[in-house]
């Protein structure tokens, strides 16, 4: 086995149970990337020793991985995880092979192929969205009843990233967050839609302030919530369309 094909294994041995944590409990435990990053620095070590690496092109791809990383972090679309896992990938597999035969457009810093992968596959989440509230639709069941939604633009928007439940399975489902909120104005209560929410927000405090309104009987007929999940799963899947190409360069490339 070549050290890339050990980079793969290794790549996919941390993202893969690292996803399914994440899914499951939104956490991950930091052991699981300090072992794969000592693991994927030696790996950096001997391929750089032995000519098998430049060194230029590993700093590069750390770069921008890190760029990539914290700044999705801290504009709050990436939670821990994610940011993690991209910084990660860009230490594990600076550059691809010449034995991946990649169909389409790829740039050779593969960190930038993954996240531009999982960027293209996670907008299935909003179509599948979008085709559970249609289903609401045509049994005459409107998904955005009571809420106040000011233009069709937004929405749109809505409707391809929110669901209604019920508040208790709000409470119970730990990928659901509250994506309305309440707004007391002239004696009336409005209920207001919330069209991004940061990834490391804390959905115990906004349950708490939404709890006395429940209470009241507010959300008798349901709450709109954000149904998420953790972009690190489009990570790992981006990661196994590595040997495709970069899929939004080559559709980029059809186009012009």
């Amino acid at each position: 086995m070549d050290l890339f094909s050990f980079r793969l294994l290794l790549s996919f041995g941390i993202l893969t149970p690292s996803t399914v944590l994440d899914v499951k409990f939104r956490e991950v435990q930091d052991e699981f990337w300090i072992i794969g990053s000592i693991i994927g620095t030696a790996i950096n070590i001997i391929d750089v020793l032995t000519g098998q690496l430049e060194l230029l092109r590993l700093l590069i791809s750390l770069t921008v991985g890190c760029i990539m990383g914290f700044l999705l972090f801290y504009i709050g679309f990436f939670g821990g995880a994610d940011s993690k896992a991209l910084i990660f990938l860009s230490l594990t597999l600076p550059e691809s092979p010449t034995w991946i035969q990649q169909f389409g457009a790829s740039l050779n810093i593969p960190v930038v192929t993954v996240f531009n992968n999982a960027i293209a596959l996670s907008l299935c989440y909003p179509l599948a969205i979008a085709v559970l509230n249609t289903k609401e639709l045509i049994m005459g069941r409107d998904p955005l009843r009571g809420i106040y939604v000011k233009g069709r633009l937004r929405r749109t928007l809505l409707f391809l990233t929110v669901k209604r439940v019920s508040f208790e399975e709000l409470k119970k489902k730990v990928g659901y967050y509250p994506a309305e909120q309440p707004l007391e104005e002239d004696g009336r209560i409005l209920r207001q839609p919330v069209y991004f929410m940061k990834a490391e927000t804390d959905k115990e405090e906004l349950l708490q302030k939404l709890e006395p309104y429940a209470s009241k009987g507010l959300y008798r007929d349901g709450i709109l919530v954000s149904p998420t999940i953790p972009f690190i799963t489009f990570i790992t899947l981006g990661l196994a369309s590595l040997p495709v190409g970069d899929f939004i360069l080559t559709f980029a490339s059809l186009i012009r």
